[in-house]
């Protein structure tokens, strides 16, 4: 939480699953798939969407930042905070409960 600290290396906490998947494709987890993870609180550095409040120069006050680490080959499917409303969209649902902006 200091602007002036040096750099630190940041761990995500999702884990590889050990063992084999029961079903699906088959075969040992080995990170190929999304379900080859799972997240274990306080196994890393990083909170459940692989981000946190970090303090920088530029940011004096700390700001929420995401992060991608090595290991865990995707980018979190989670969001921290609230959605903007701006994100909204607004018109009909679409199959699978998409929408789609107003004609």
């Amino acid at each position: 939480m200091d602007s002036n600290s040096g750099l630190s290396t940041l761990t995500s906490s999702y884990q590889l699953k050990s063992g084999t998947r029961p079903d699906g494709p088959g075969g040992a987890y080995d990170g190929n798939f999304v379900l080859d993870w799972e997240y274990r609180v306080g196994s890393g550095t990083l909170d459940a969407a692989n981000g946190r409040f970090a303090v920088t120069p530029e940011y004096p006050r700390g700001s929420y930042v995401y992060v991608l680490t090595p290991g865990v080959l995707e980018i979190p499917r989670q969001f921290a905070g609230i959605l903007s409303s701006s994100f909204v969209r607004n018109g009909p649902s679409t199959p699978g409960g998409l929408t789609r902006p107003p004609r």
